[in-house]
């Protein structure tokens, strides 16, 4: 499986890469959105993983959603938080009429 894996944090990069490596997957990495779109349509991954501190990662996923399967990955501290993260990428009108 190739994952592409968005984040701008070099020891998480690195780490979560080994990770996944060690698992059999193949990875990439990119720091941004811009680099990010561009992977995409280069490498087509199987699955983007998108740390939710990259900035411009509601645009990123807005754009990738549904053609690419996508994992926003998100350290917040409150379900307001999370529910204002998710809100951004997929409005709650667009999840309704997904159902």
């Amino acid at each position: 499986m190739m994952v592409l894996l968005v984040t701008a944090d070099p020891e998480f990069t690195r780490s979560f890469a080994r990770r996944l490596a060690s698992s059999g997957h193949r990875t990439a990495t990119v720091r941004d959105a811009a680099q990010a779109q561009a992977e995409v349509e280069r490498l087509h991954p199987d699955v983007v993983l998108v740390d939710g501190t990259v900035r411009d990662d509601a645009q990123l996923l807005q754009r990738l959603q549904p053609a690419t399967p996508t994992i926003l990955l998100l350290n917040r501290s409150s379900l307001d938080d999370v529910l204002a993260a998710v809100d951004a990428i997929a409005p709650a009108d667009d999840l309704s009429a997904a159902r």
